[in-house]
């Protein structure tokens, strides 16, 4: 198997180290790819969950046997593995080396837009503003207890975003996200009233809701008696993502979400919203999850709107918002990928395009992305990911 047939042995098993360890980075990264366009998917959640345990099972057992053959004959060669596997080791040395290269590039490589000013990080842990406990049930104890988890620390990331010939009277216009709030009852609602306290705080103008809201029906009910609770003086909009499509009923969540003075900006319609003279038109995409997107009509035959922002569950319908012009897409659904690495960075995010924006901000042409990492998920674990509450001030860009 191996490039190298040097004579020096501690340079010839340094080497056989290096390949093996670029053999490990693109077997990883080959299940980690399948594992993000899975779940970038509209793959039922059943069918996700058990692709999970396969991919998790074809992950790990090369790696054992590996191990094994080290432990138990303290060889590194190819010796006694089938041909088919030698090969597969072949390109998945090849691919590691490849991963190797990219996320070095992006290390070099990765600022923020120049249209993007990132004007403060404040975070606090939430749990020490808070008498009582805020995780509930056995796993999200245990999970609260791992190390340098930080579930329950928030970080609010403020950002000013500049757009050339702004109507003067959206300067200035200050627009709070969030994302991903996955009511499972794993962590308590406490938890969640203090990011709403938080988000009224930024005396918001536009307050947008960006997906995933809620896991487990026994939940419905925080929806309105906590979400009804954020202020905005021009609107609350909302779009579903594909966590939610685990309420059997639609409209009994979408009603809920109502009630609590949110609007569904994915409704296959355009939202126009007169600030002074200024005329700002948002919409909604729950793609691939649900469909009303496709309905929404190009808005040329329309009156011109001074600023165009689309809510986005997922980052991949940059694409798509791309093509309806908008100036700002809101998004989140990678959670930022939730386990960091130390130095490597995320490593599975569900999105086609992989880790590559699973958080931060982006520019596309004319359009800017910024992709929330979450406030919630599953299960309360998160690394070097804090959770986000996101607030953006649009500015009129210097001539």
């Amino acid at each position: 198997m191996w490039l190298f047939n040097l004579h020096t042995p501690f340079i010839a098993t340094l080497m056989q180290w290096l390949s093996w360890i670029l053999v490990l980075i693109g077997h990883t990264g080959i299940w980690c790819i399948v594992f993000n366009h899975i779940h970038a998917s509209s793959i039922p959640r059943r069918q996700r969950k058990l692709t999970e345990l396969l991919i998790l099972f074809v992950v790990v057992v090369p790696v054992l046997v590996v191990a094994a053959k080290l432990l138990f004959d303290f060889s590194l060669q190819m010796a006694g593995f089938a041909v088919w596997l030698q090969w597969y080791f072949y390109a998945a040395m090849v691919f590691g080396f490849f991963l190797t290269m990219r996320w070095v590039y992006r290390r070099l490589t990765t600022h923020l837009p120049p249209t993007v000013t990132h004007t403060g990080t404040r975070r606090f842990n939430i749990q020490g503003r808070l008498s009582q406990p805020l995780l509930a049930g056995t796993k999200a104890n245990i999970l609260g207890r791992i190390p340098f988890n930080q579930a329950l620390d928030l970080s609010e990331e403020c950002f000013e975003f500049s757009k050339p010939n702004l109507h003067p009277d959206l300067d200035g216009l200050r627009i709070v996200q969030l994302s991903d709030l996955h009511f499972t009852g794993c962590i308590l609602p406490e938890y969640f009233q203090v990011v709403i306290e938080q988000a009224n705080r930024f005396d918001p103008d536009l307050v947008f809701l960006t997906g995933d809201l809620i896991d487990n029906e026994r939940c419905l009910d925080w929806l309105e008696s906590i979400l009804s609770q954020l202020q905005a003086k021009h609107g609350k909009y909302y779009v579903l993502g594909n966590h939610d499509r685990r309420m059997e009923d639609e409209s009994v969540l979408r009603n809920k979400l109502r009630a609590a003075g949110l609007t569904s900006a994915a409704d296959g319609n355009w939202h126009d919203i007169p600030i002074g003279q200024a005329l700002v038109r948002i919409a909604g995409n729950e793609l691939p999850w649900y469909v009303h997107a496709n309905e929404l009509q190009p808005d040329a035959r329309m009156p011109n709107s001074d600023l165009k922002m689309l809510l986005s569950h997922s980052p991949d319908q940059i694409g798509w918002a791309r093509q309806h012009q908008f100036d700002f897409v809101f998004a989140g659904h990678t959670h930022g990928g939730q386990i960091r690495l130390p130095l490597v960075g995320p490593i599975v995010s569900p999105s086609r395009h992989g880790v590559k924006y699973c958080a931060g901000t982006f520019q596309f042409g004319d359009t800017v992305m910024h992709v929330n990492r979450g406030l919630s998920a599953d299960e309360p674990i998160r690394i070097l990911c804090p959770p986000e509450l996101t607030l953006v001030t649009i500015r009129q860009a210097d001539p």
